[in-house]
């Protein structure tokens, strides 16, 4: 999936700054990252570039 969409997988902070953002994932008292739900249900579609 990471090179369909030629993303490194490597670097996940600019990915977990966005879900925290759009409330996503959520940030305790102590600094940990937590996703706050049970279940998350996704529709996701994904093409190529022109």
């Amino acid at each position: 999936m990471a090179r369909l969409l030629d993303r490194d997988v490597n670097n996940t902070h600019a990915d977990v700054h966005a879900l925290l953002n759009a409330g996503i994932l959520d940030r305790t008292d102590d600094a940990r990252i937590v996703f706050p739900y049970d279940a998350a249900q996704v529709d996701l579609t994904i093409g190529r570039a022109a």
